[in-house]
């Protein structure tokens, strides 16, 4: 069950379909940014600039990461 610091230690409903909504949205942002992450990395890869190759490859790994914990929360 989902706790809150209500005074019965529970979320309503309502609550919890908010939380939900909110999951939903943030992990949708994640996954634009993740792709535009991936087409940064693909255009540096082609370009030959492999230090910026490098660097969108990073930020795709802290975005998936974060694509993870959402969805283990």
């Amino acid at each position: 069950m989902l706790k809150c610091l209500s005074p019965k230690g529970m979320i309503n409903s309502e609550q919890h379909v908010t939380v939900k909504k909110n999951k939903y949205k943030h992990m949708k942002e994640l996954i634009k940014q993740y792709q535009a992450a991936k087409k940064k990395a693909l255009k540096f890869m082609k370009n030959g600039q492999l230090s910026a190759y490098f660097d969108a490859l990073i930020e795709m790994n802290h975005y998936k990461r974060l694509m993870l914990t959402i969805n283990v929360n």
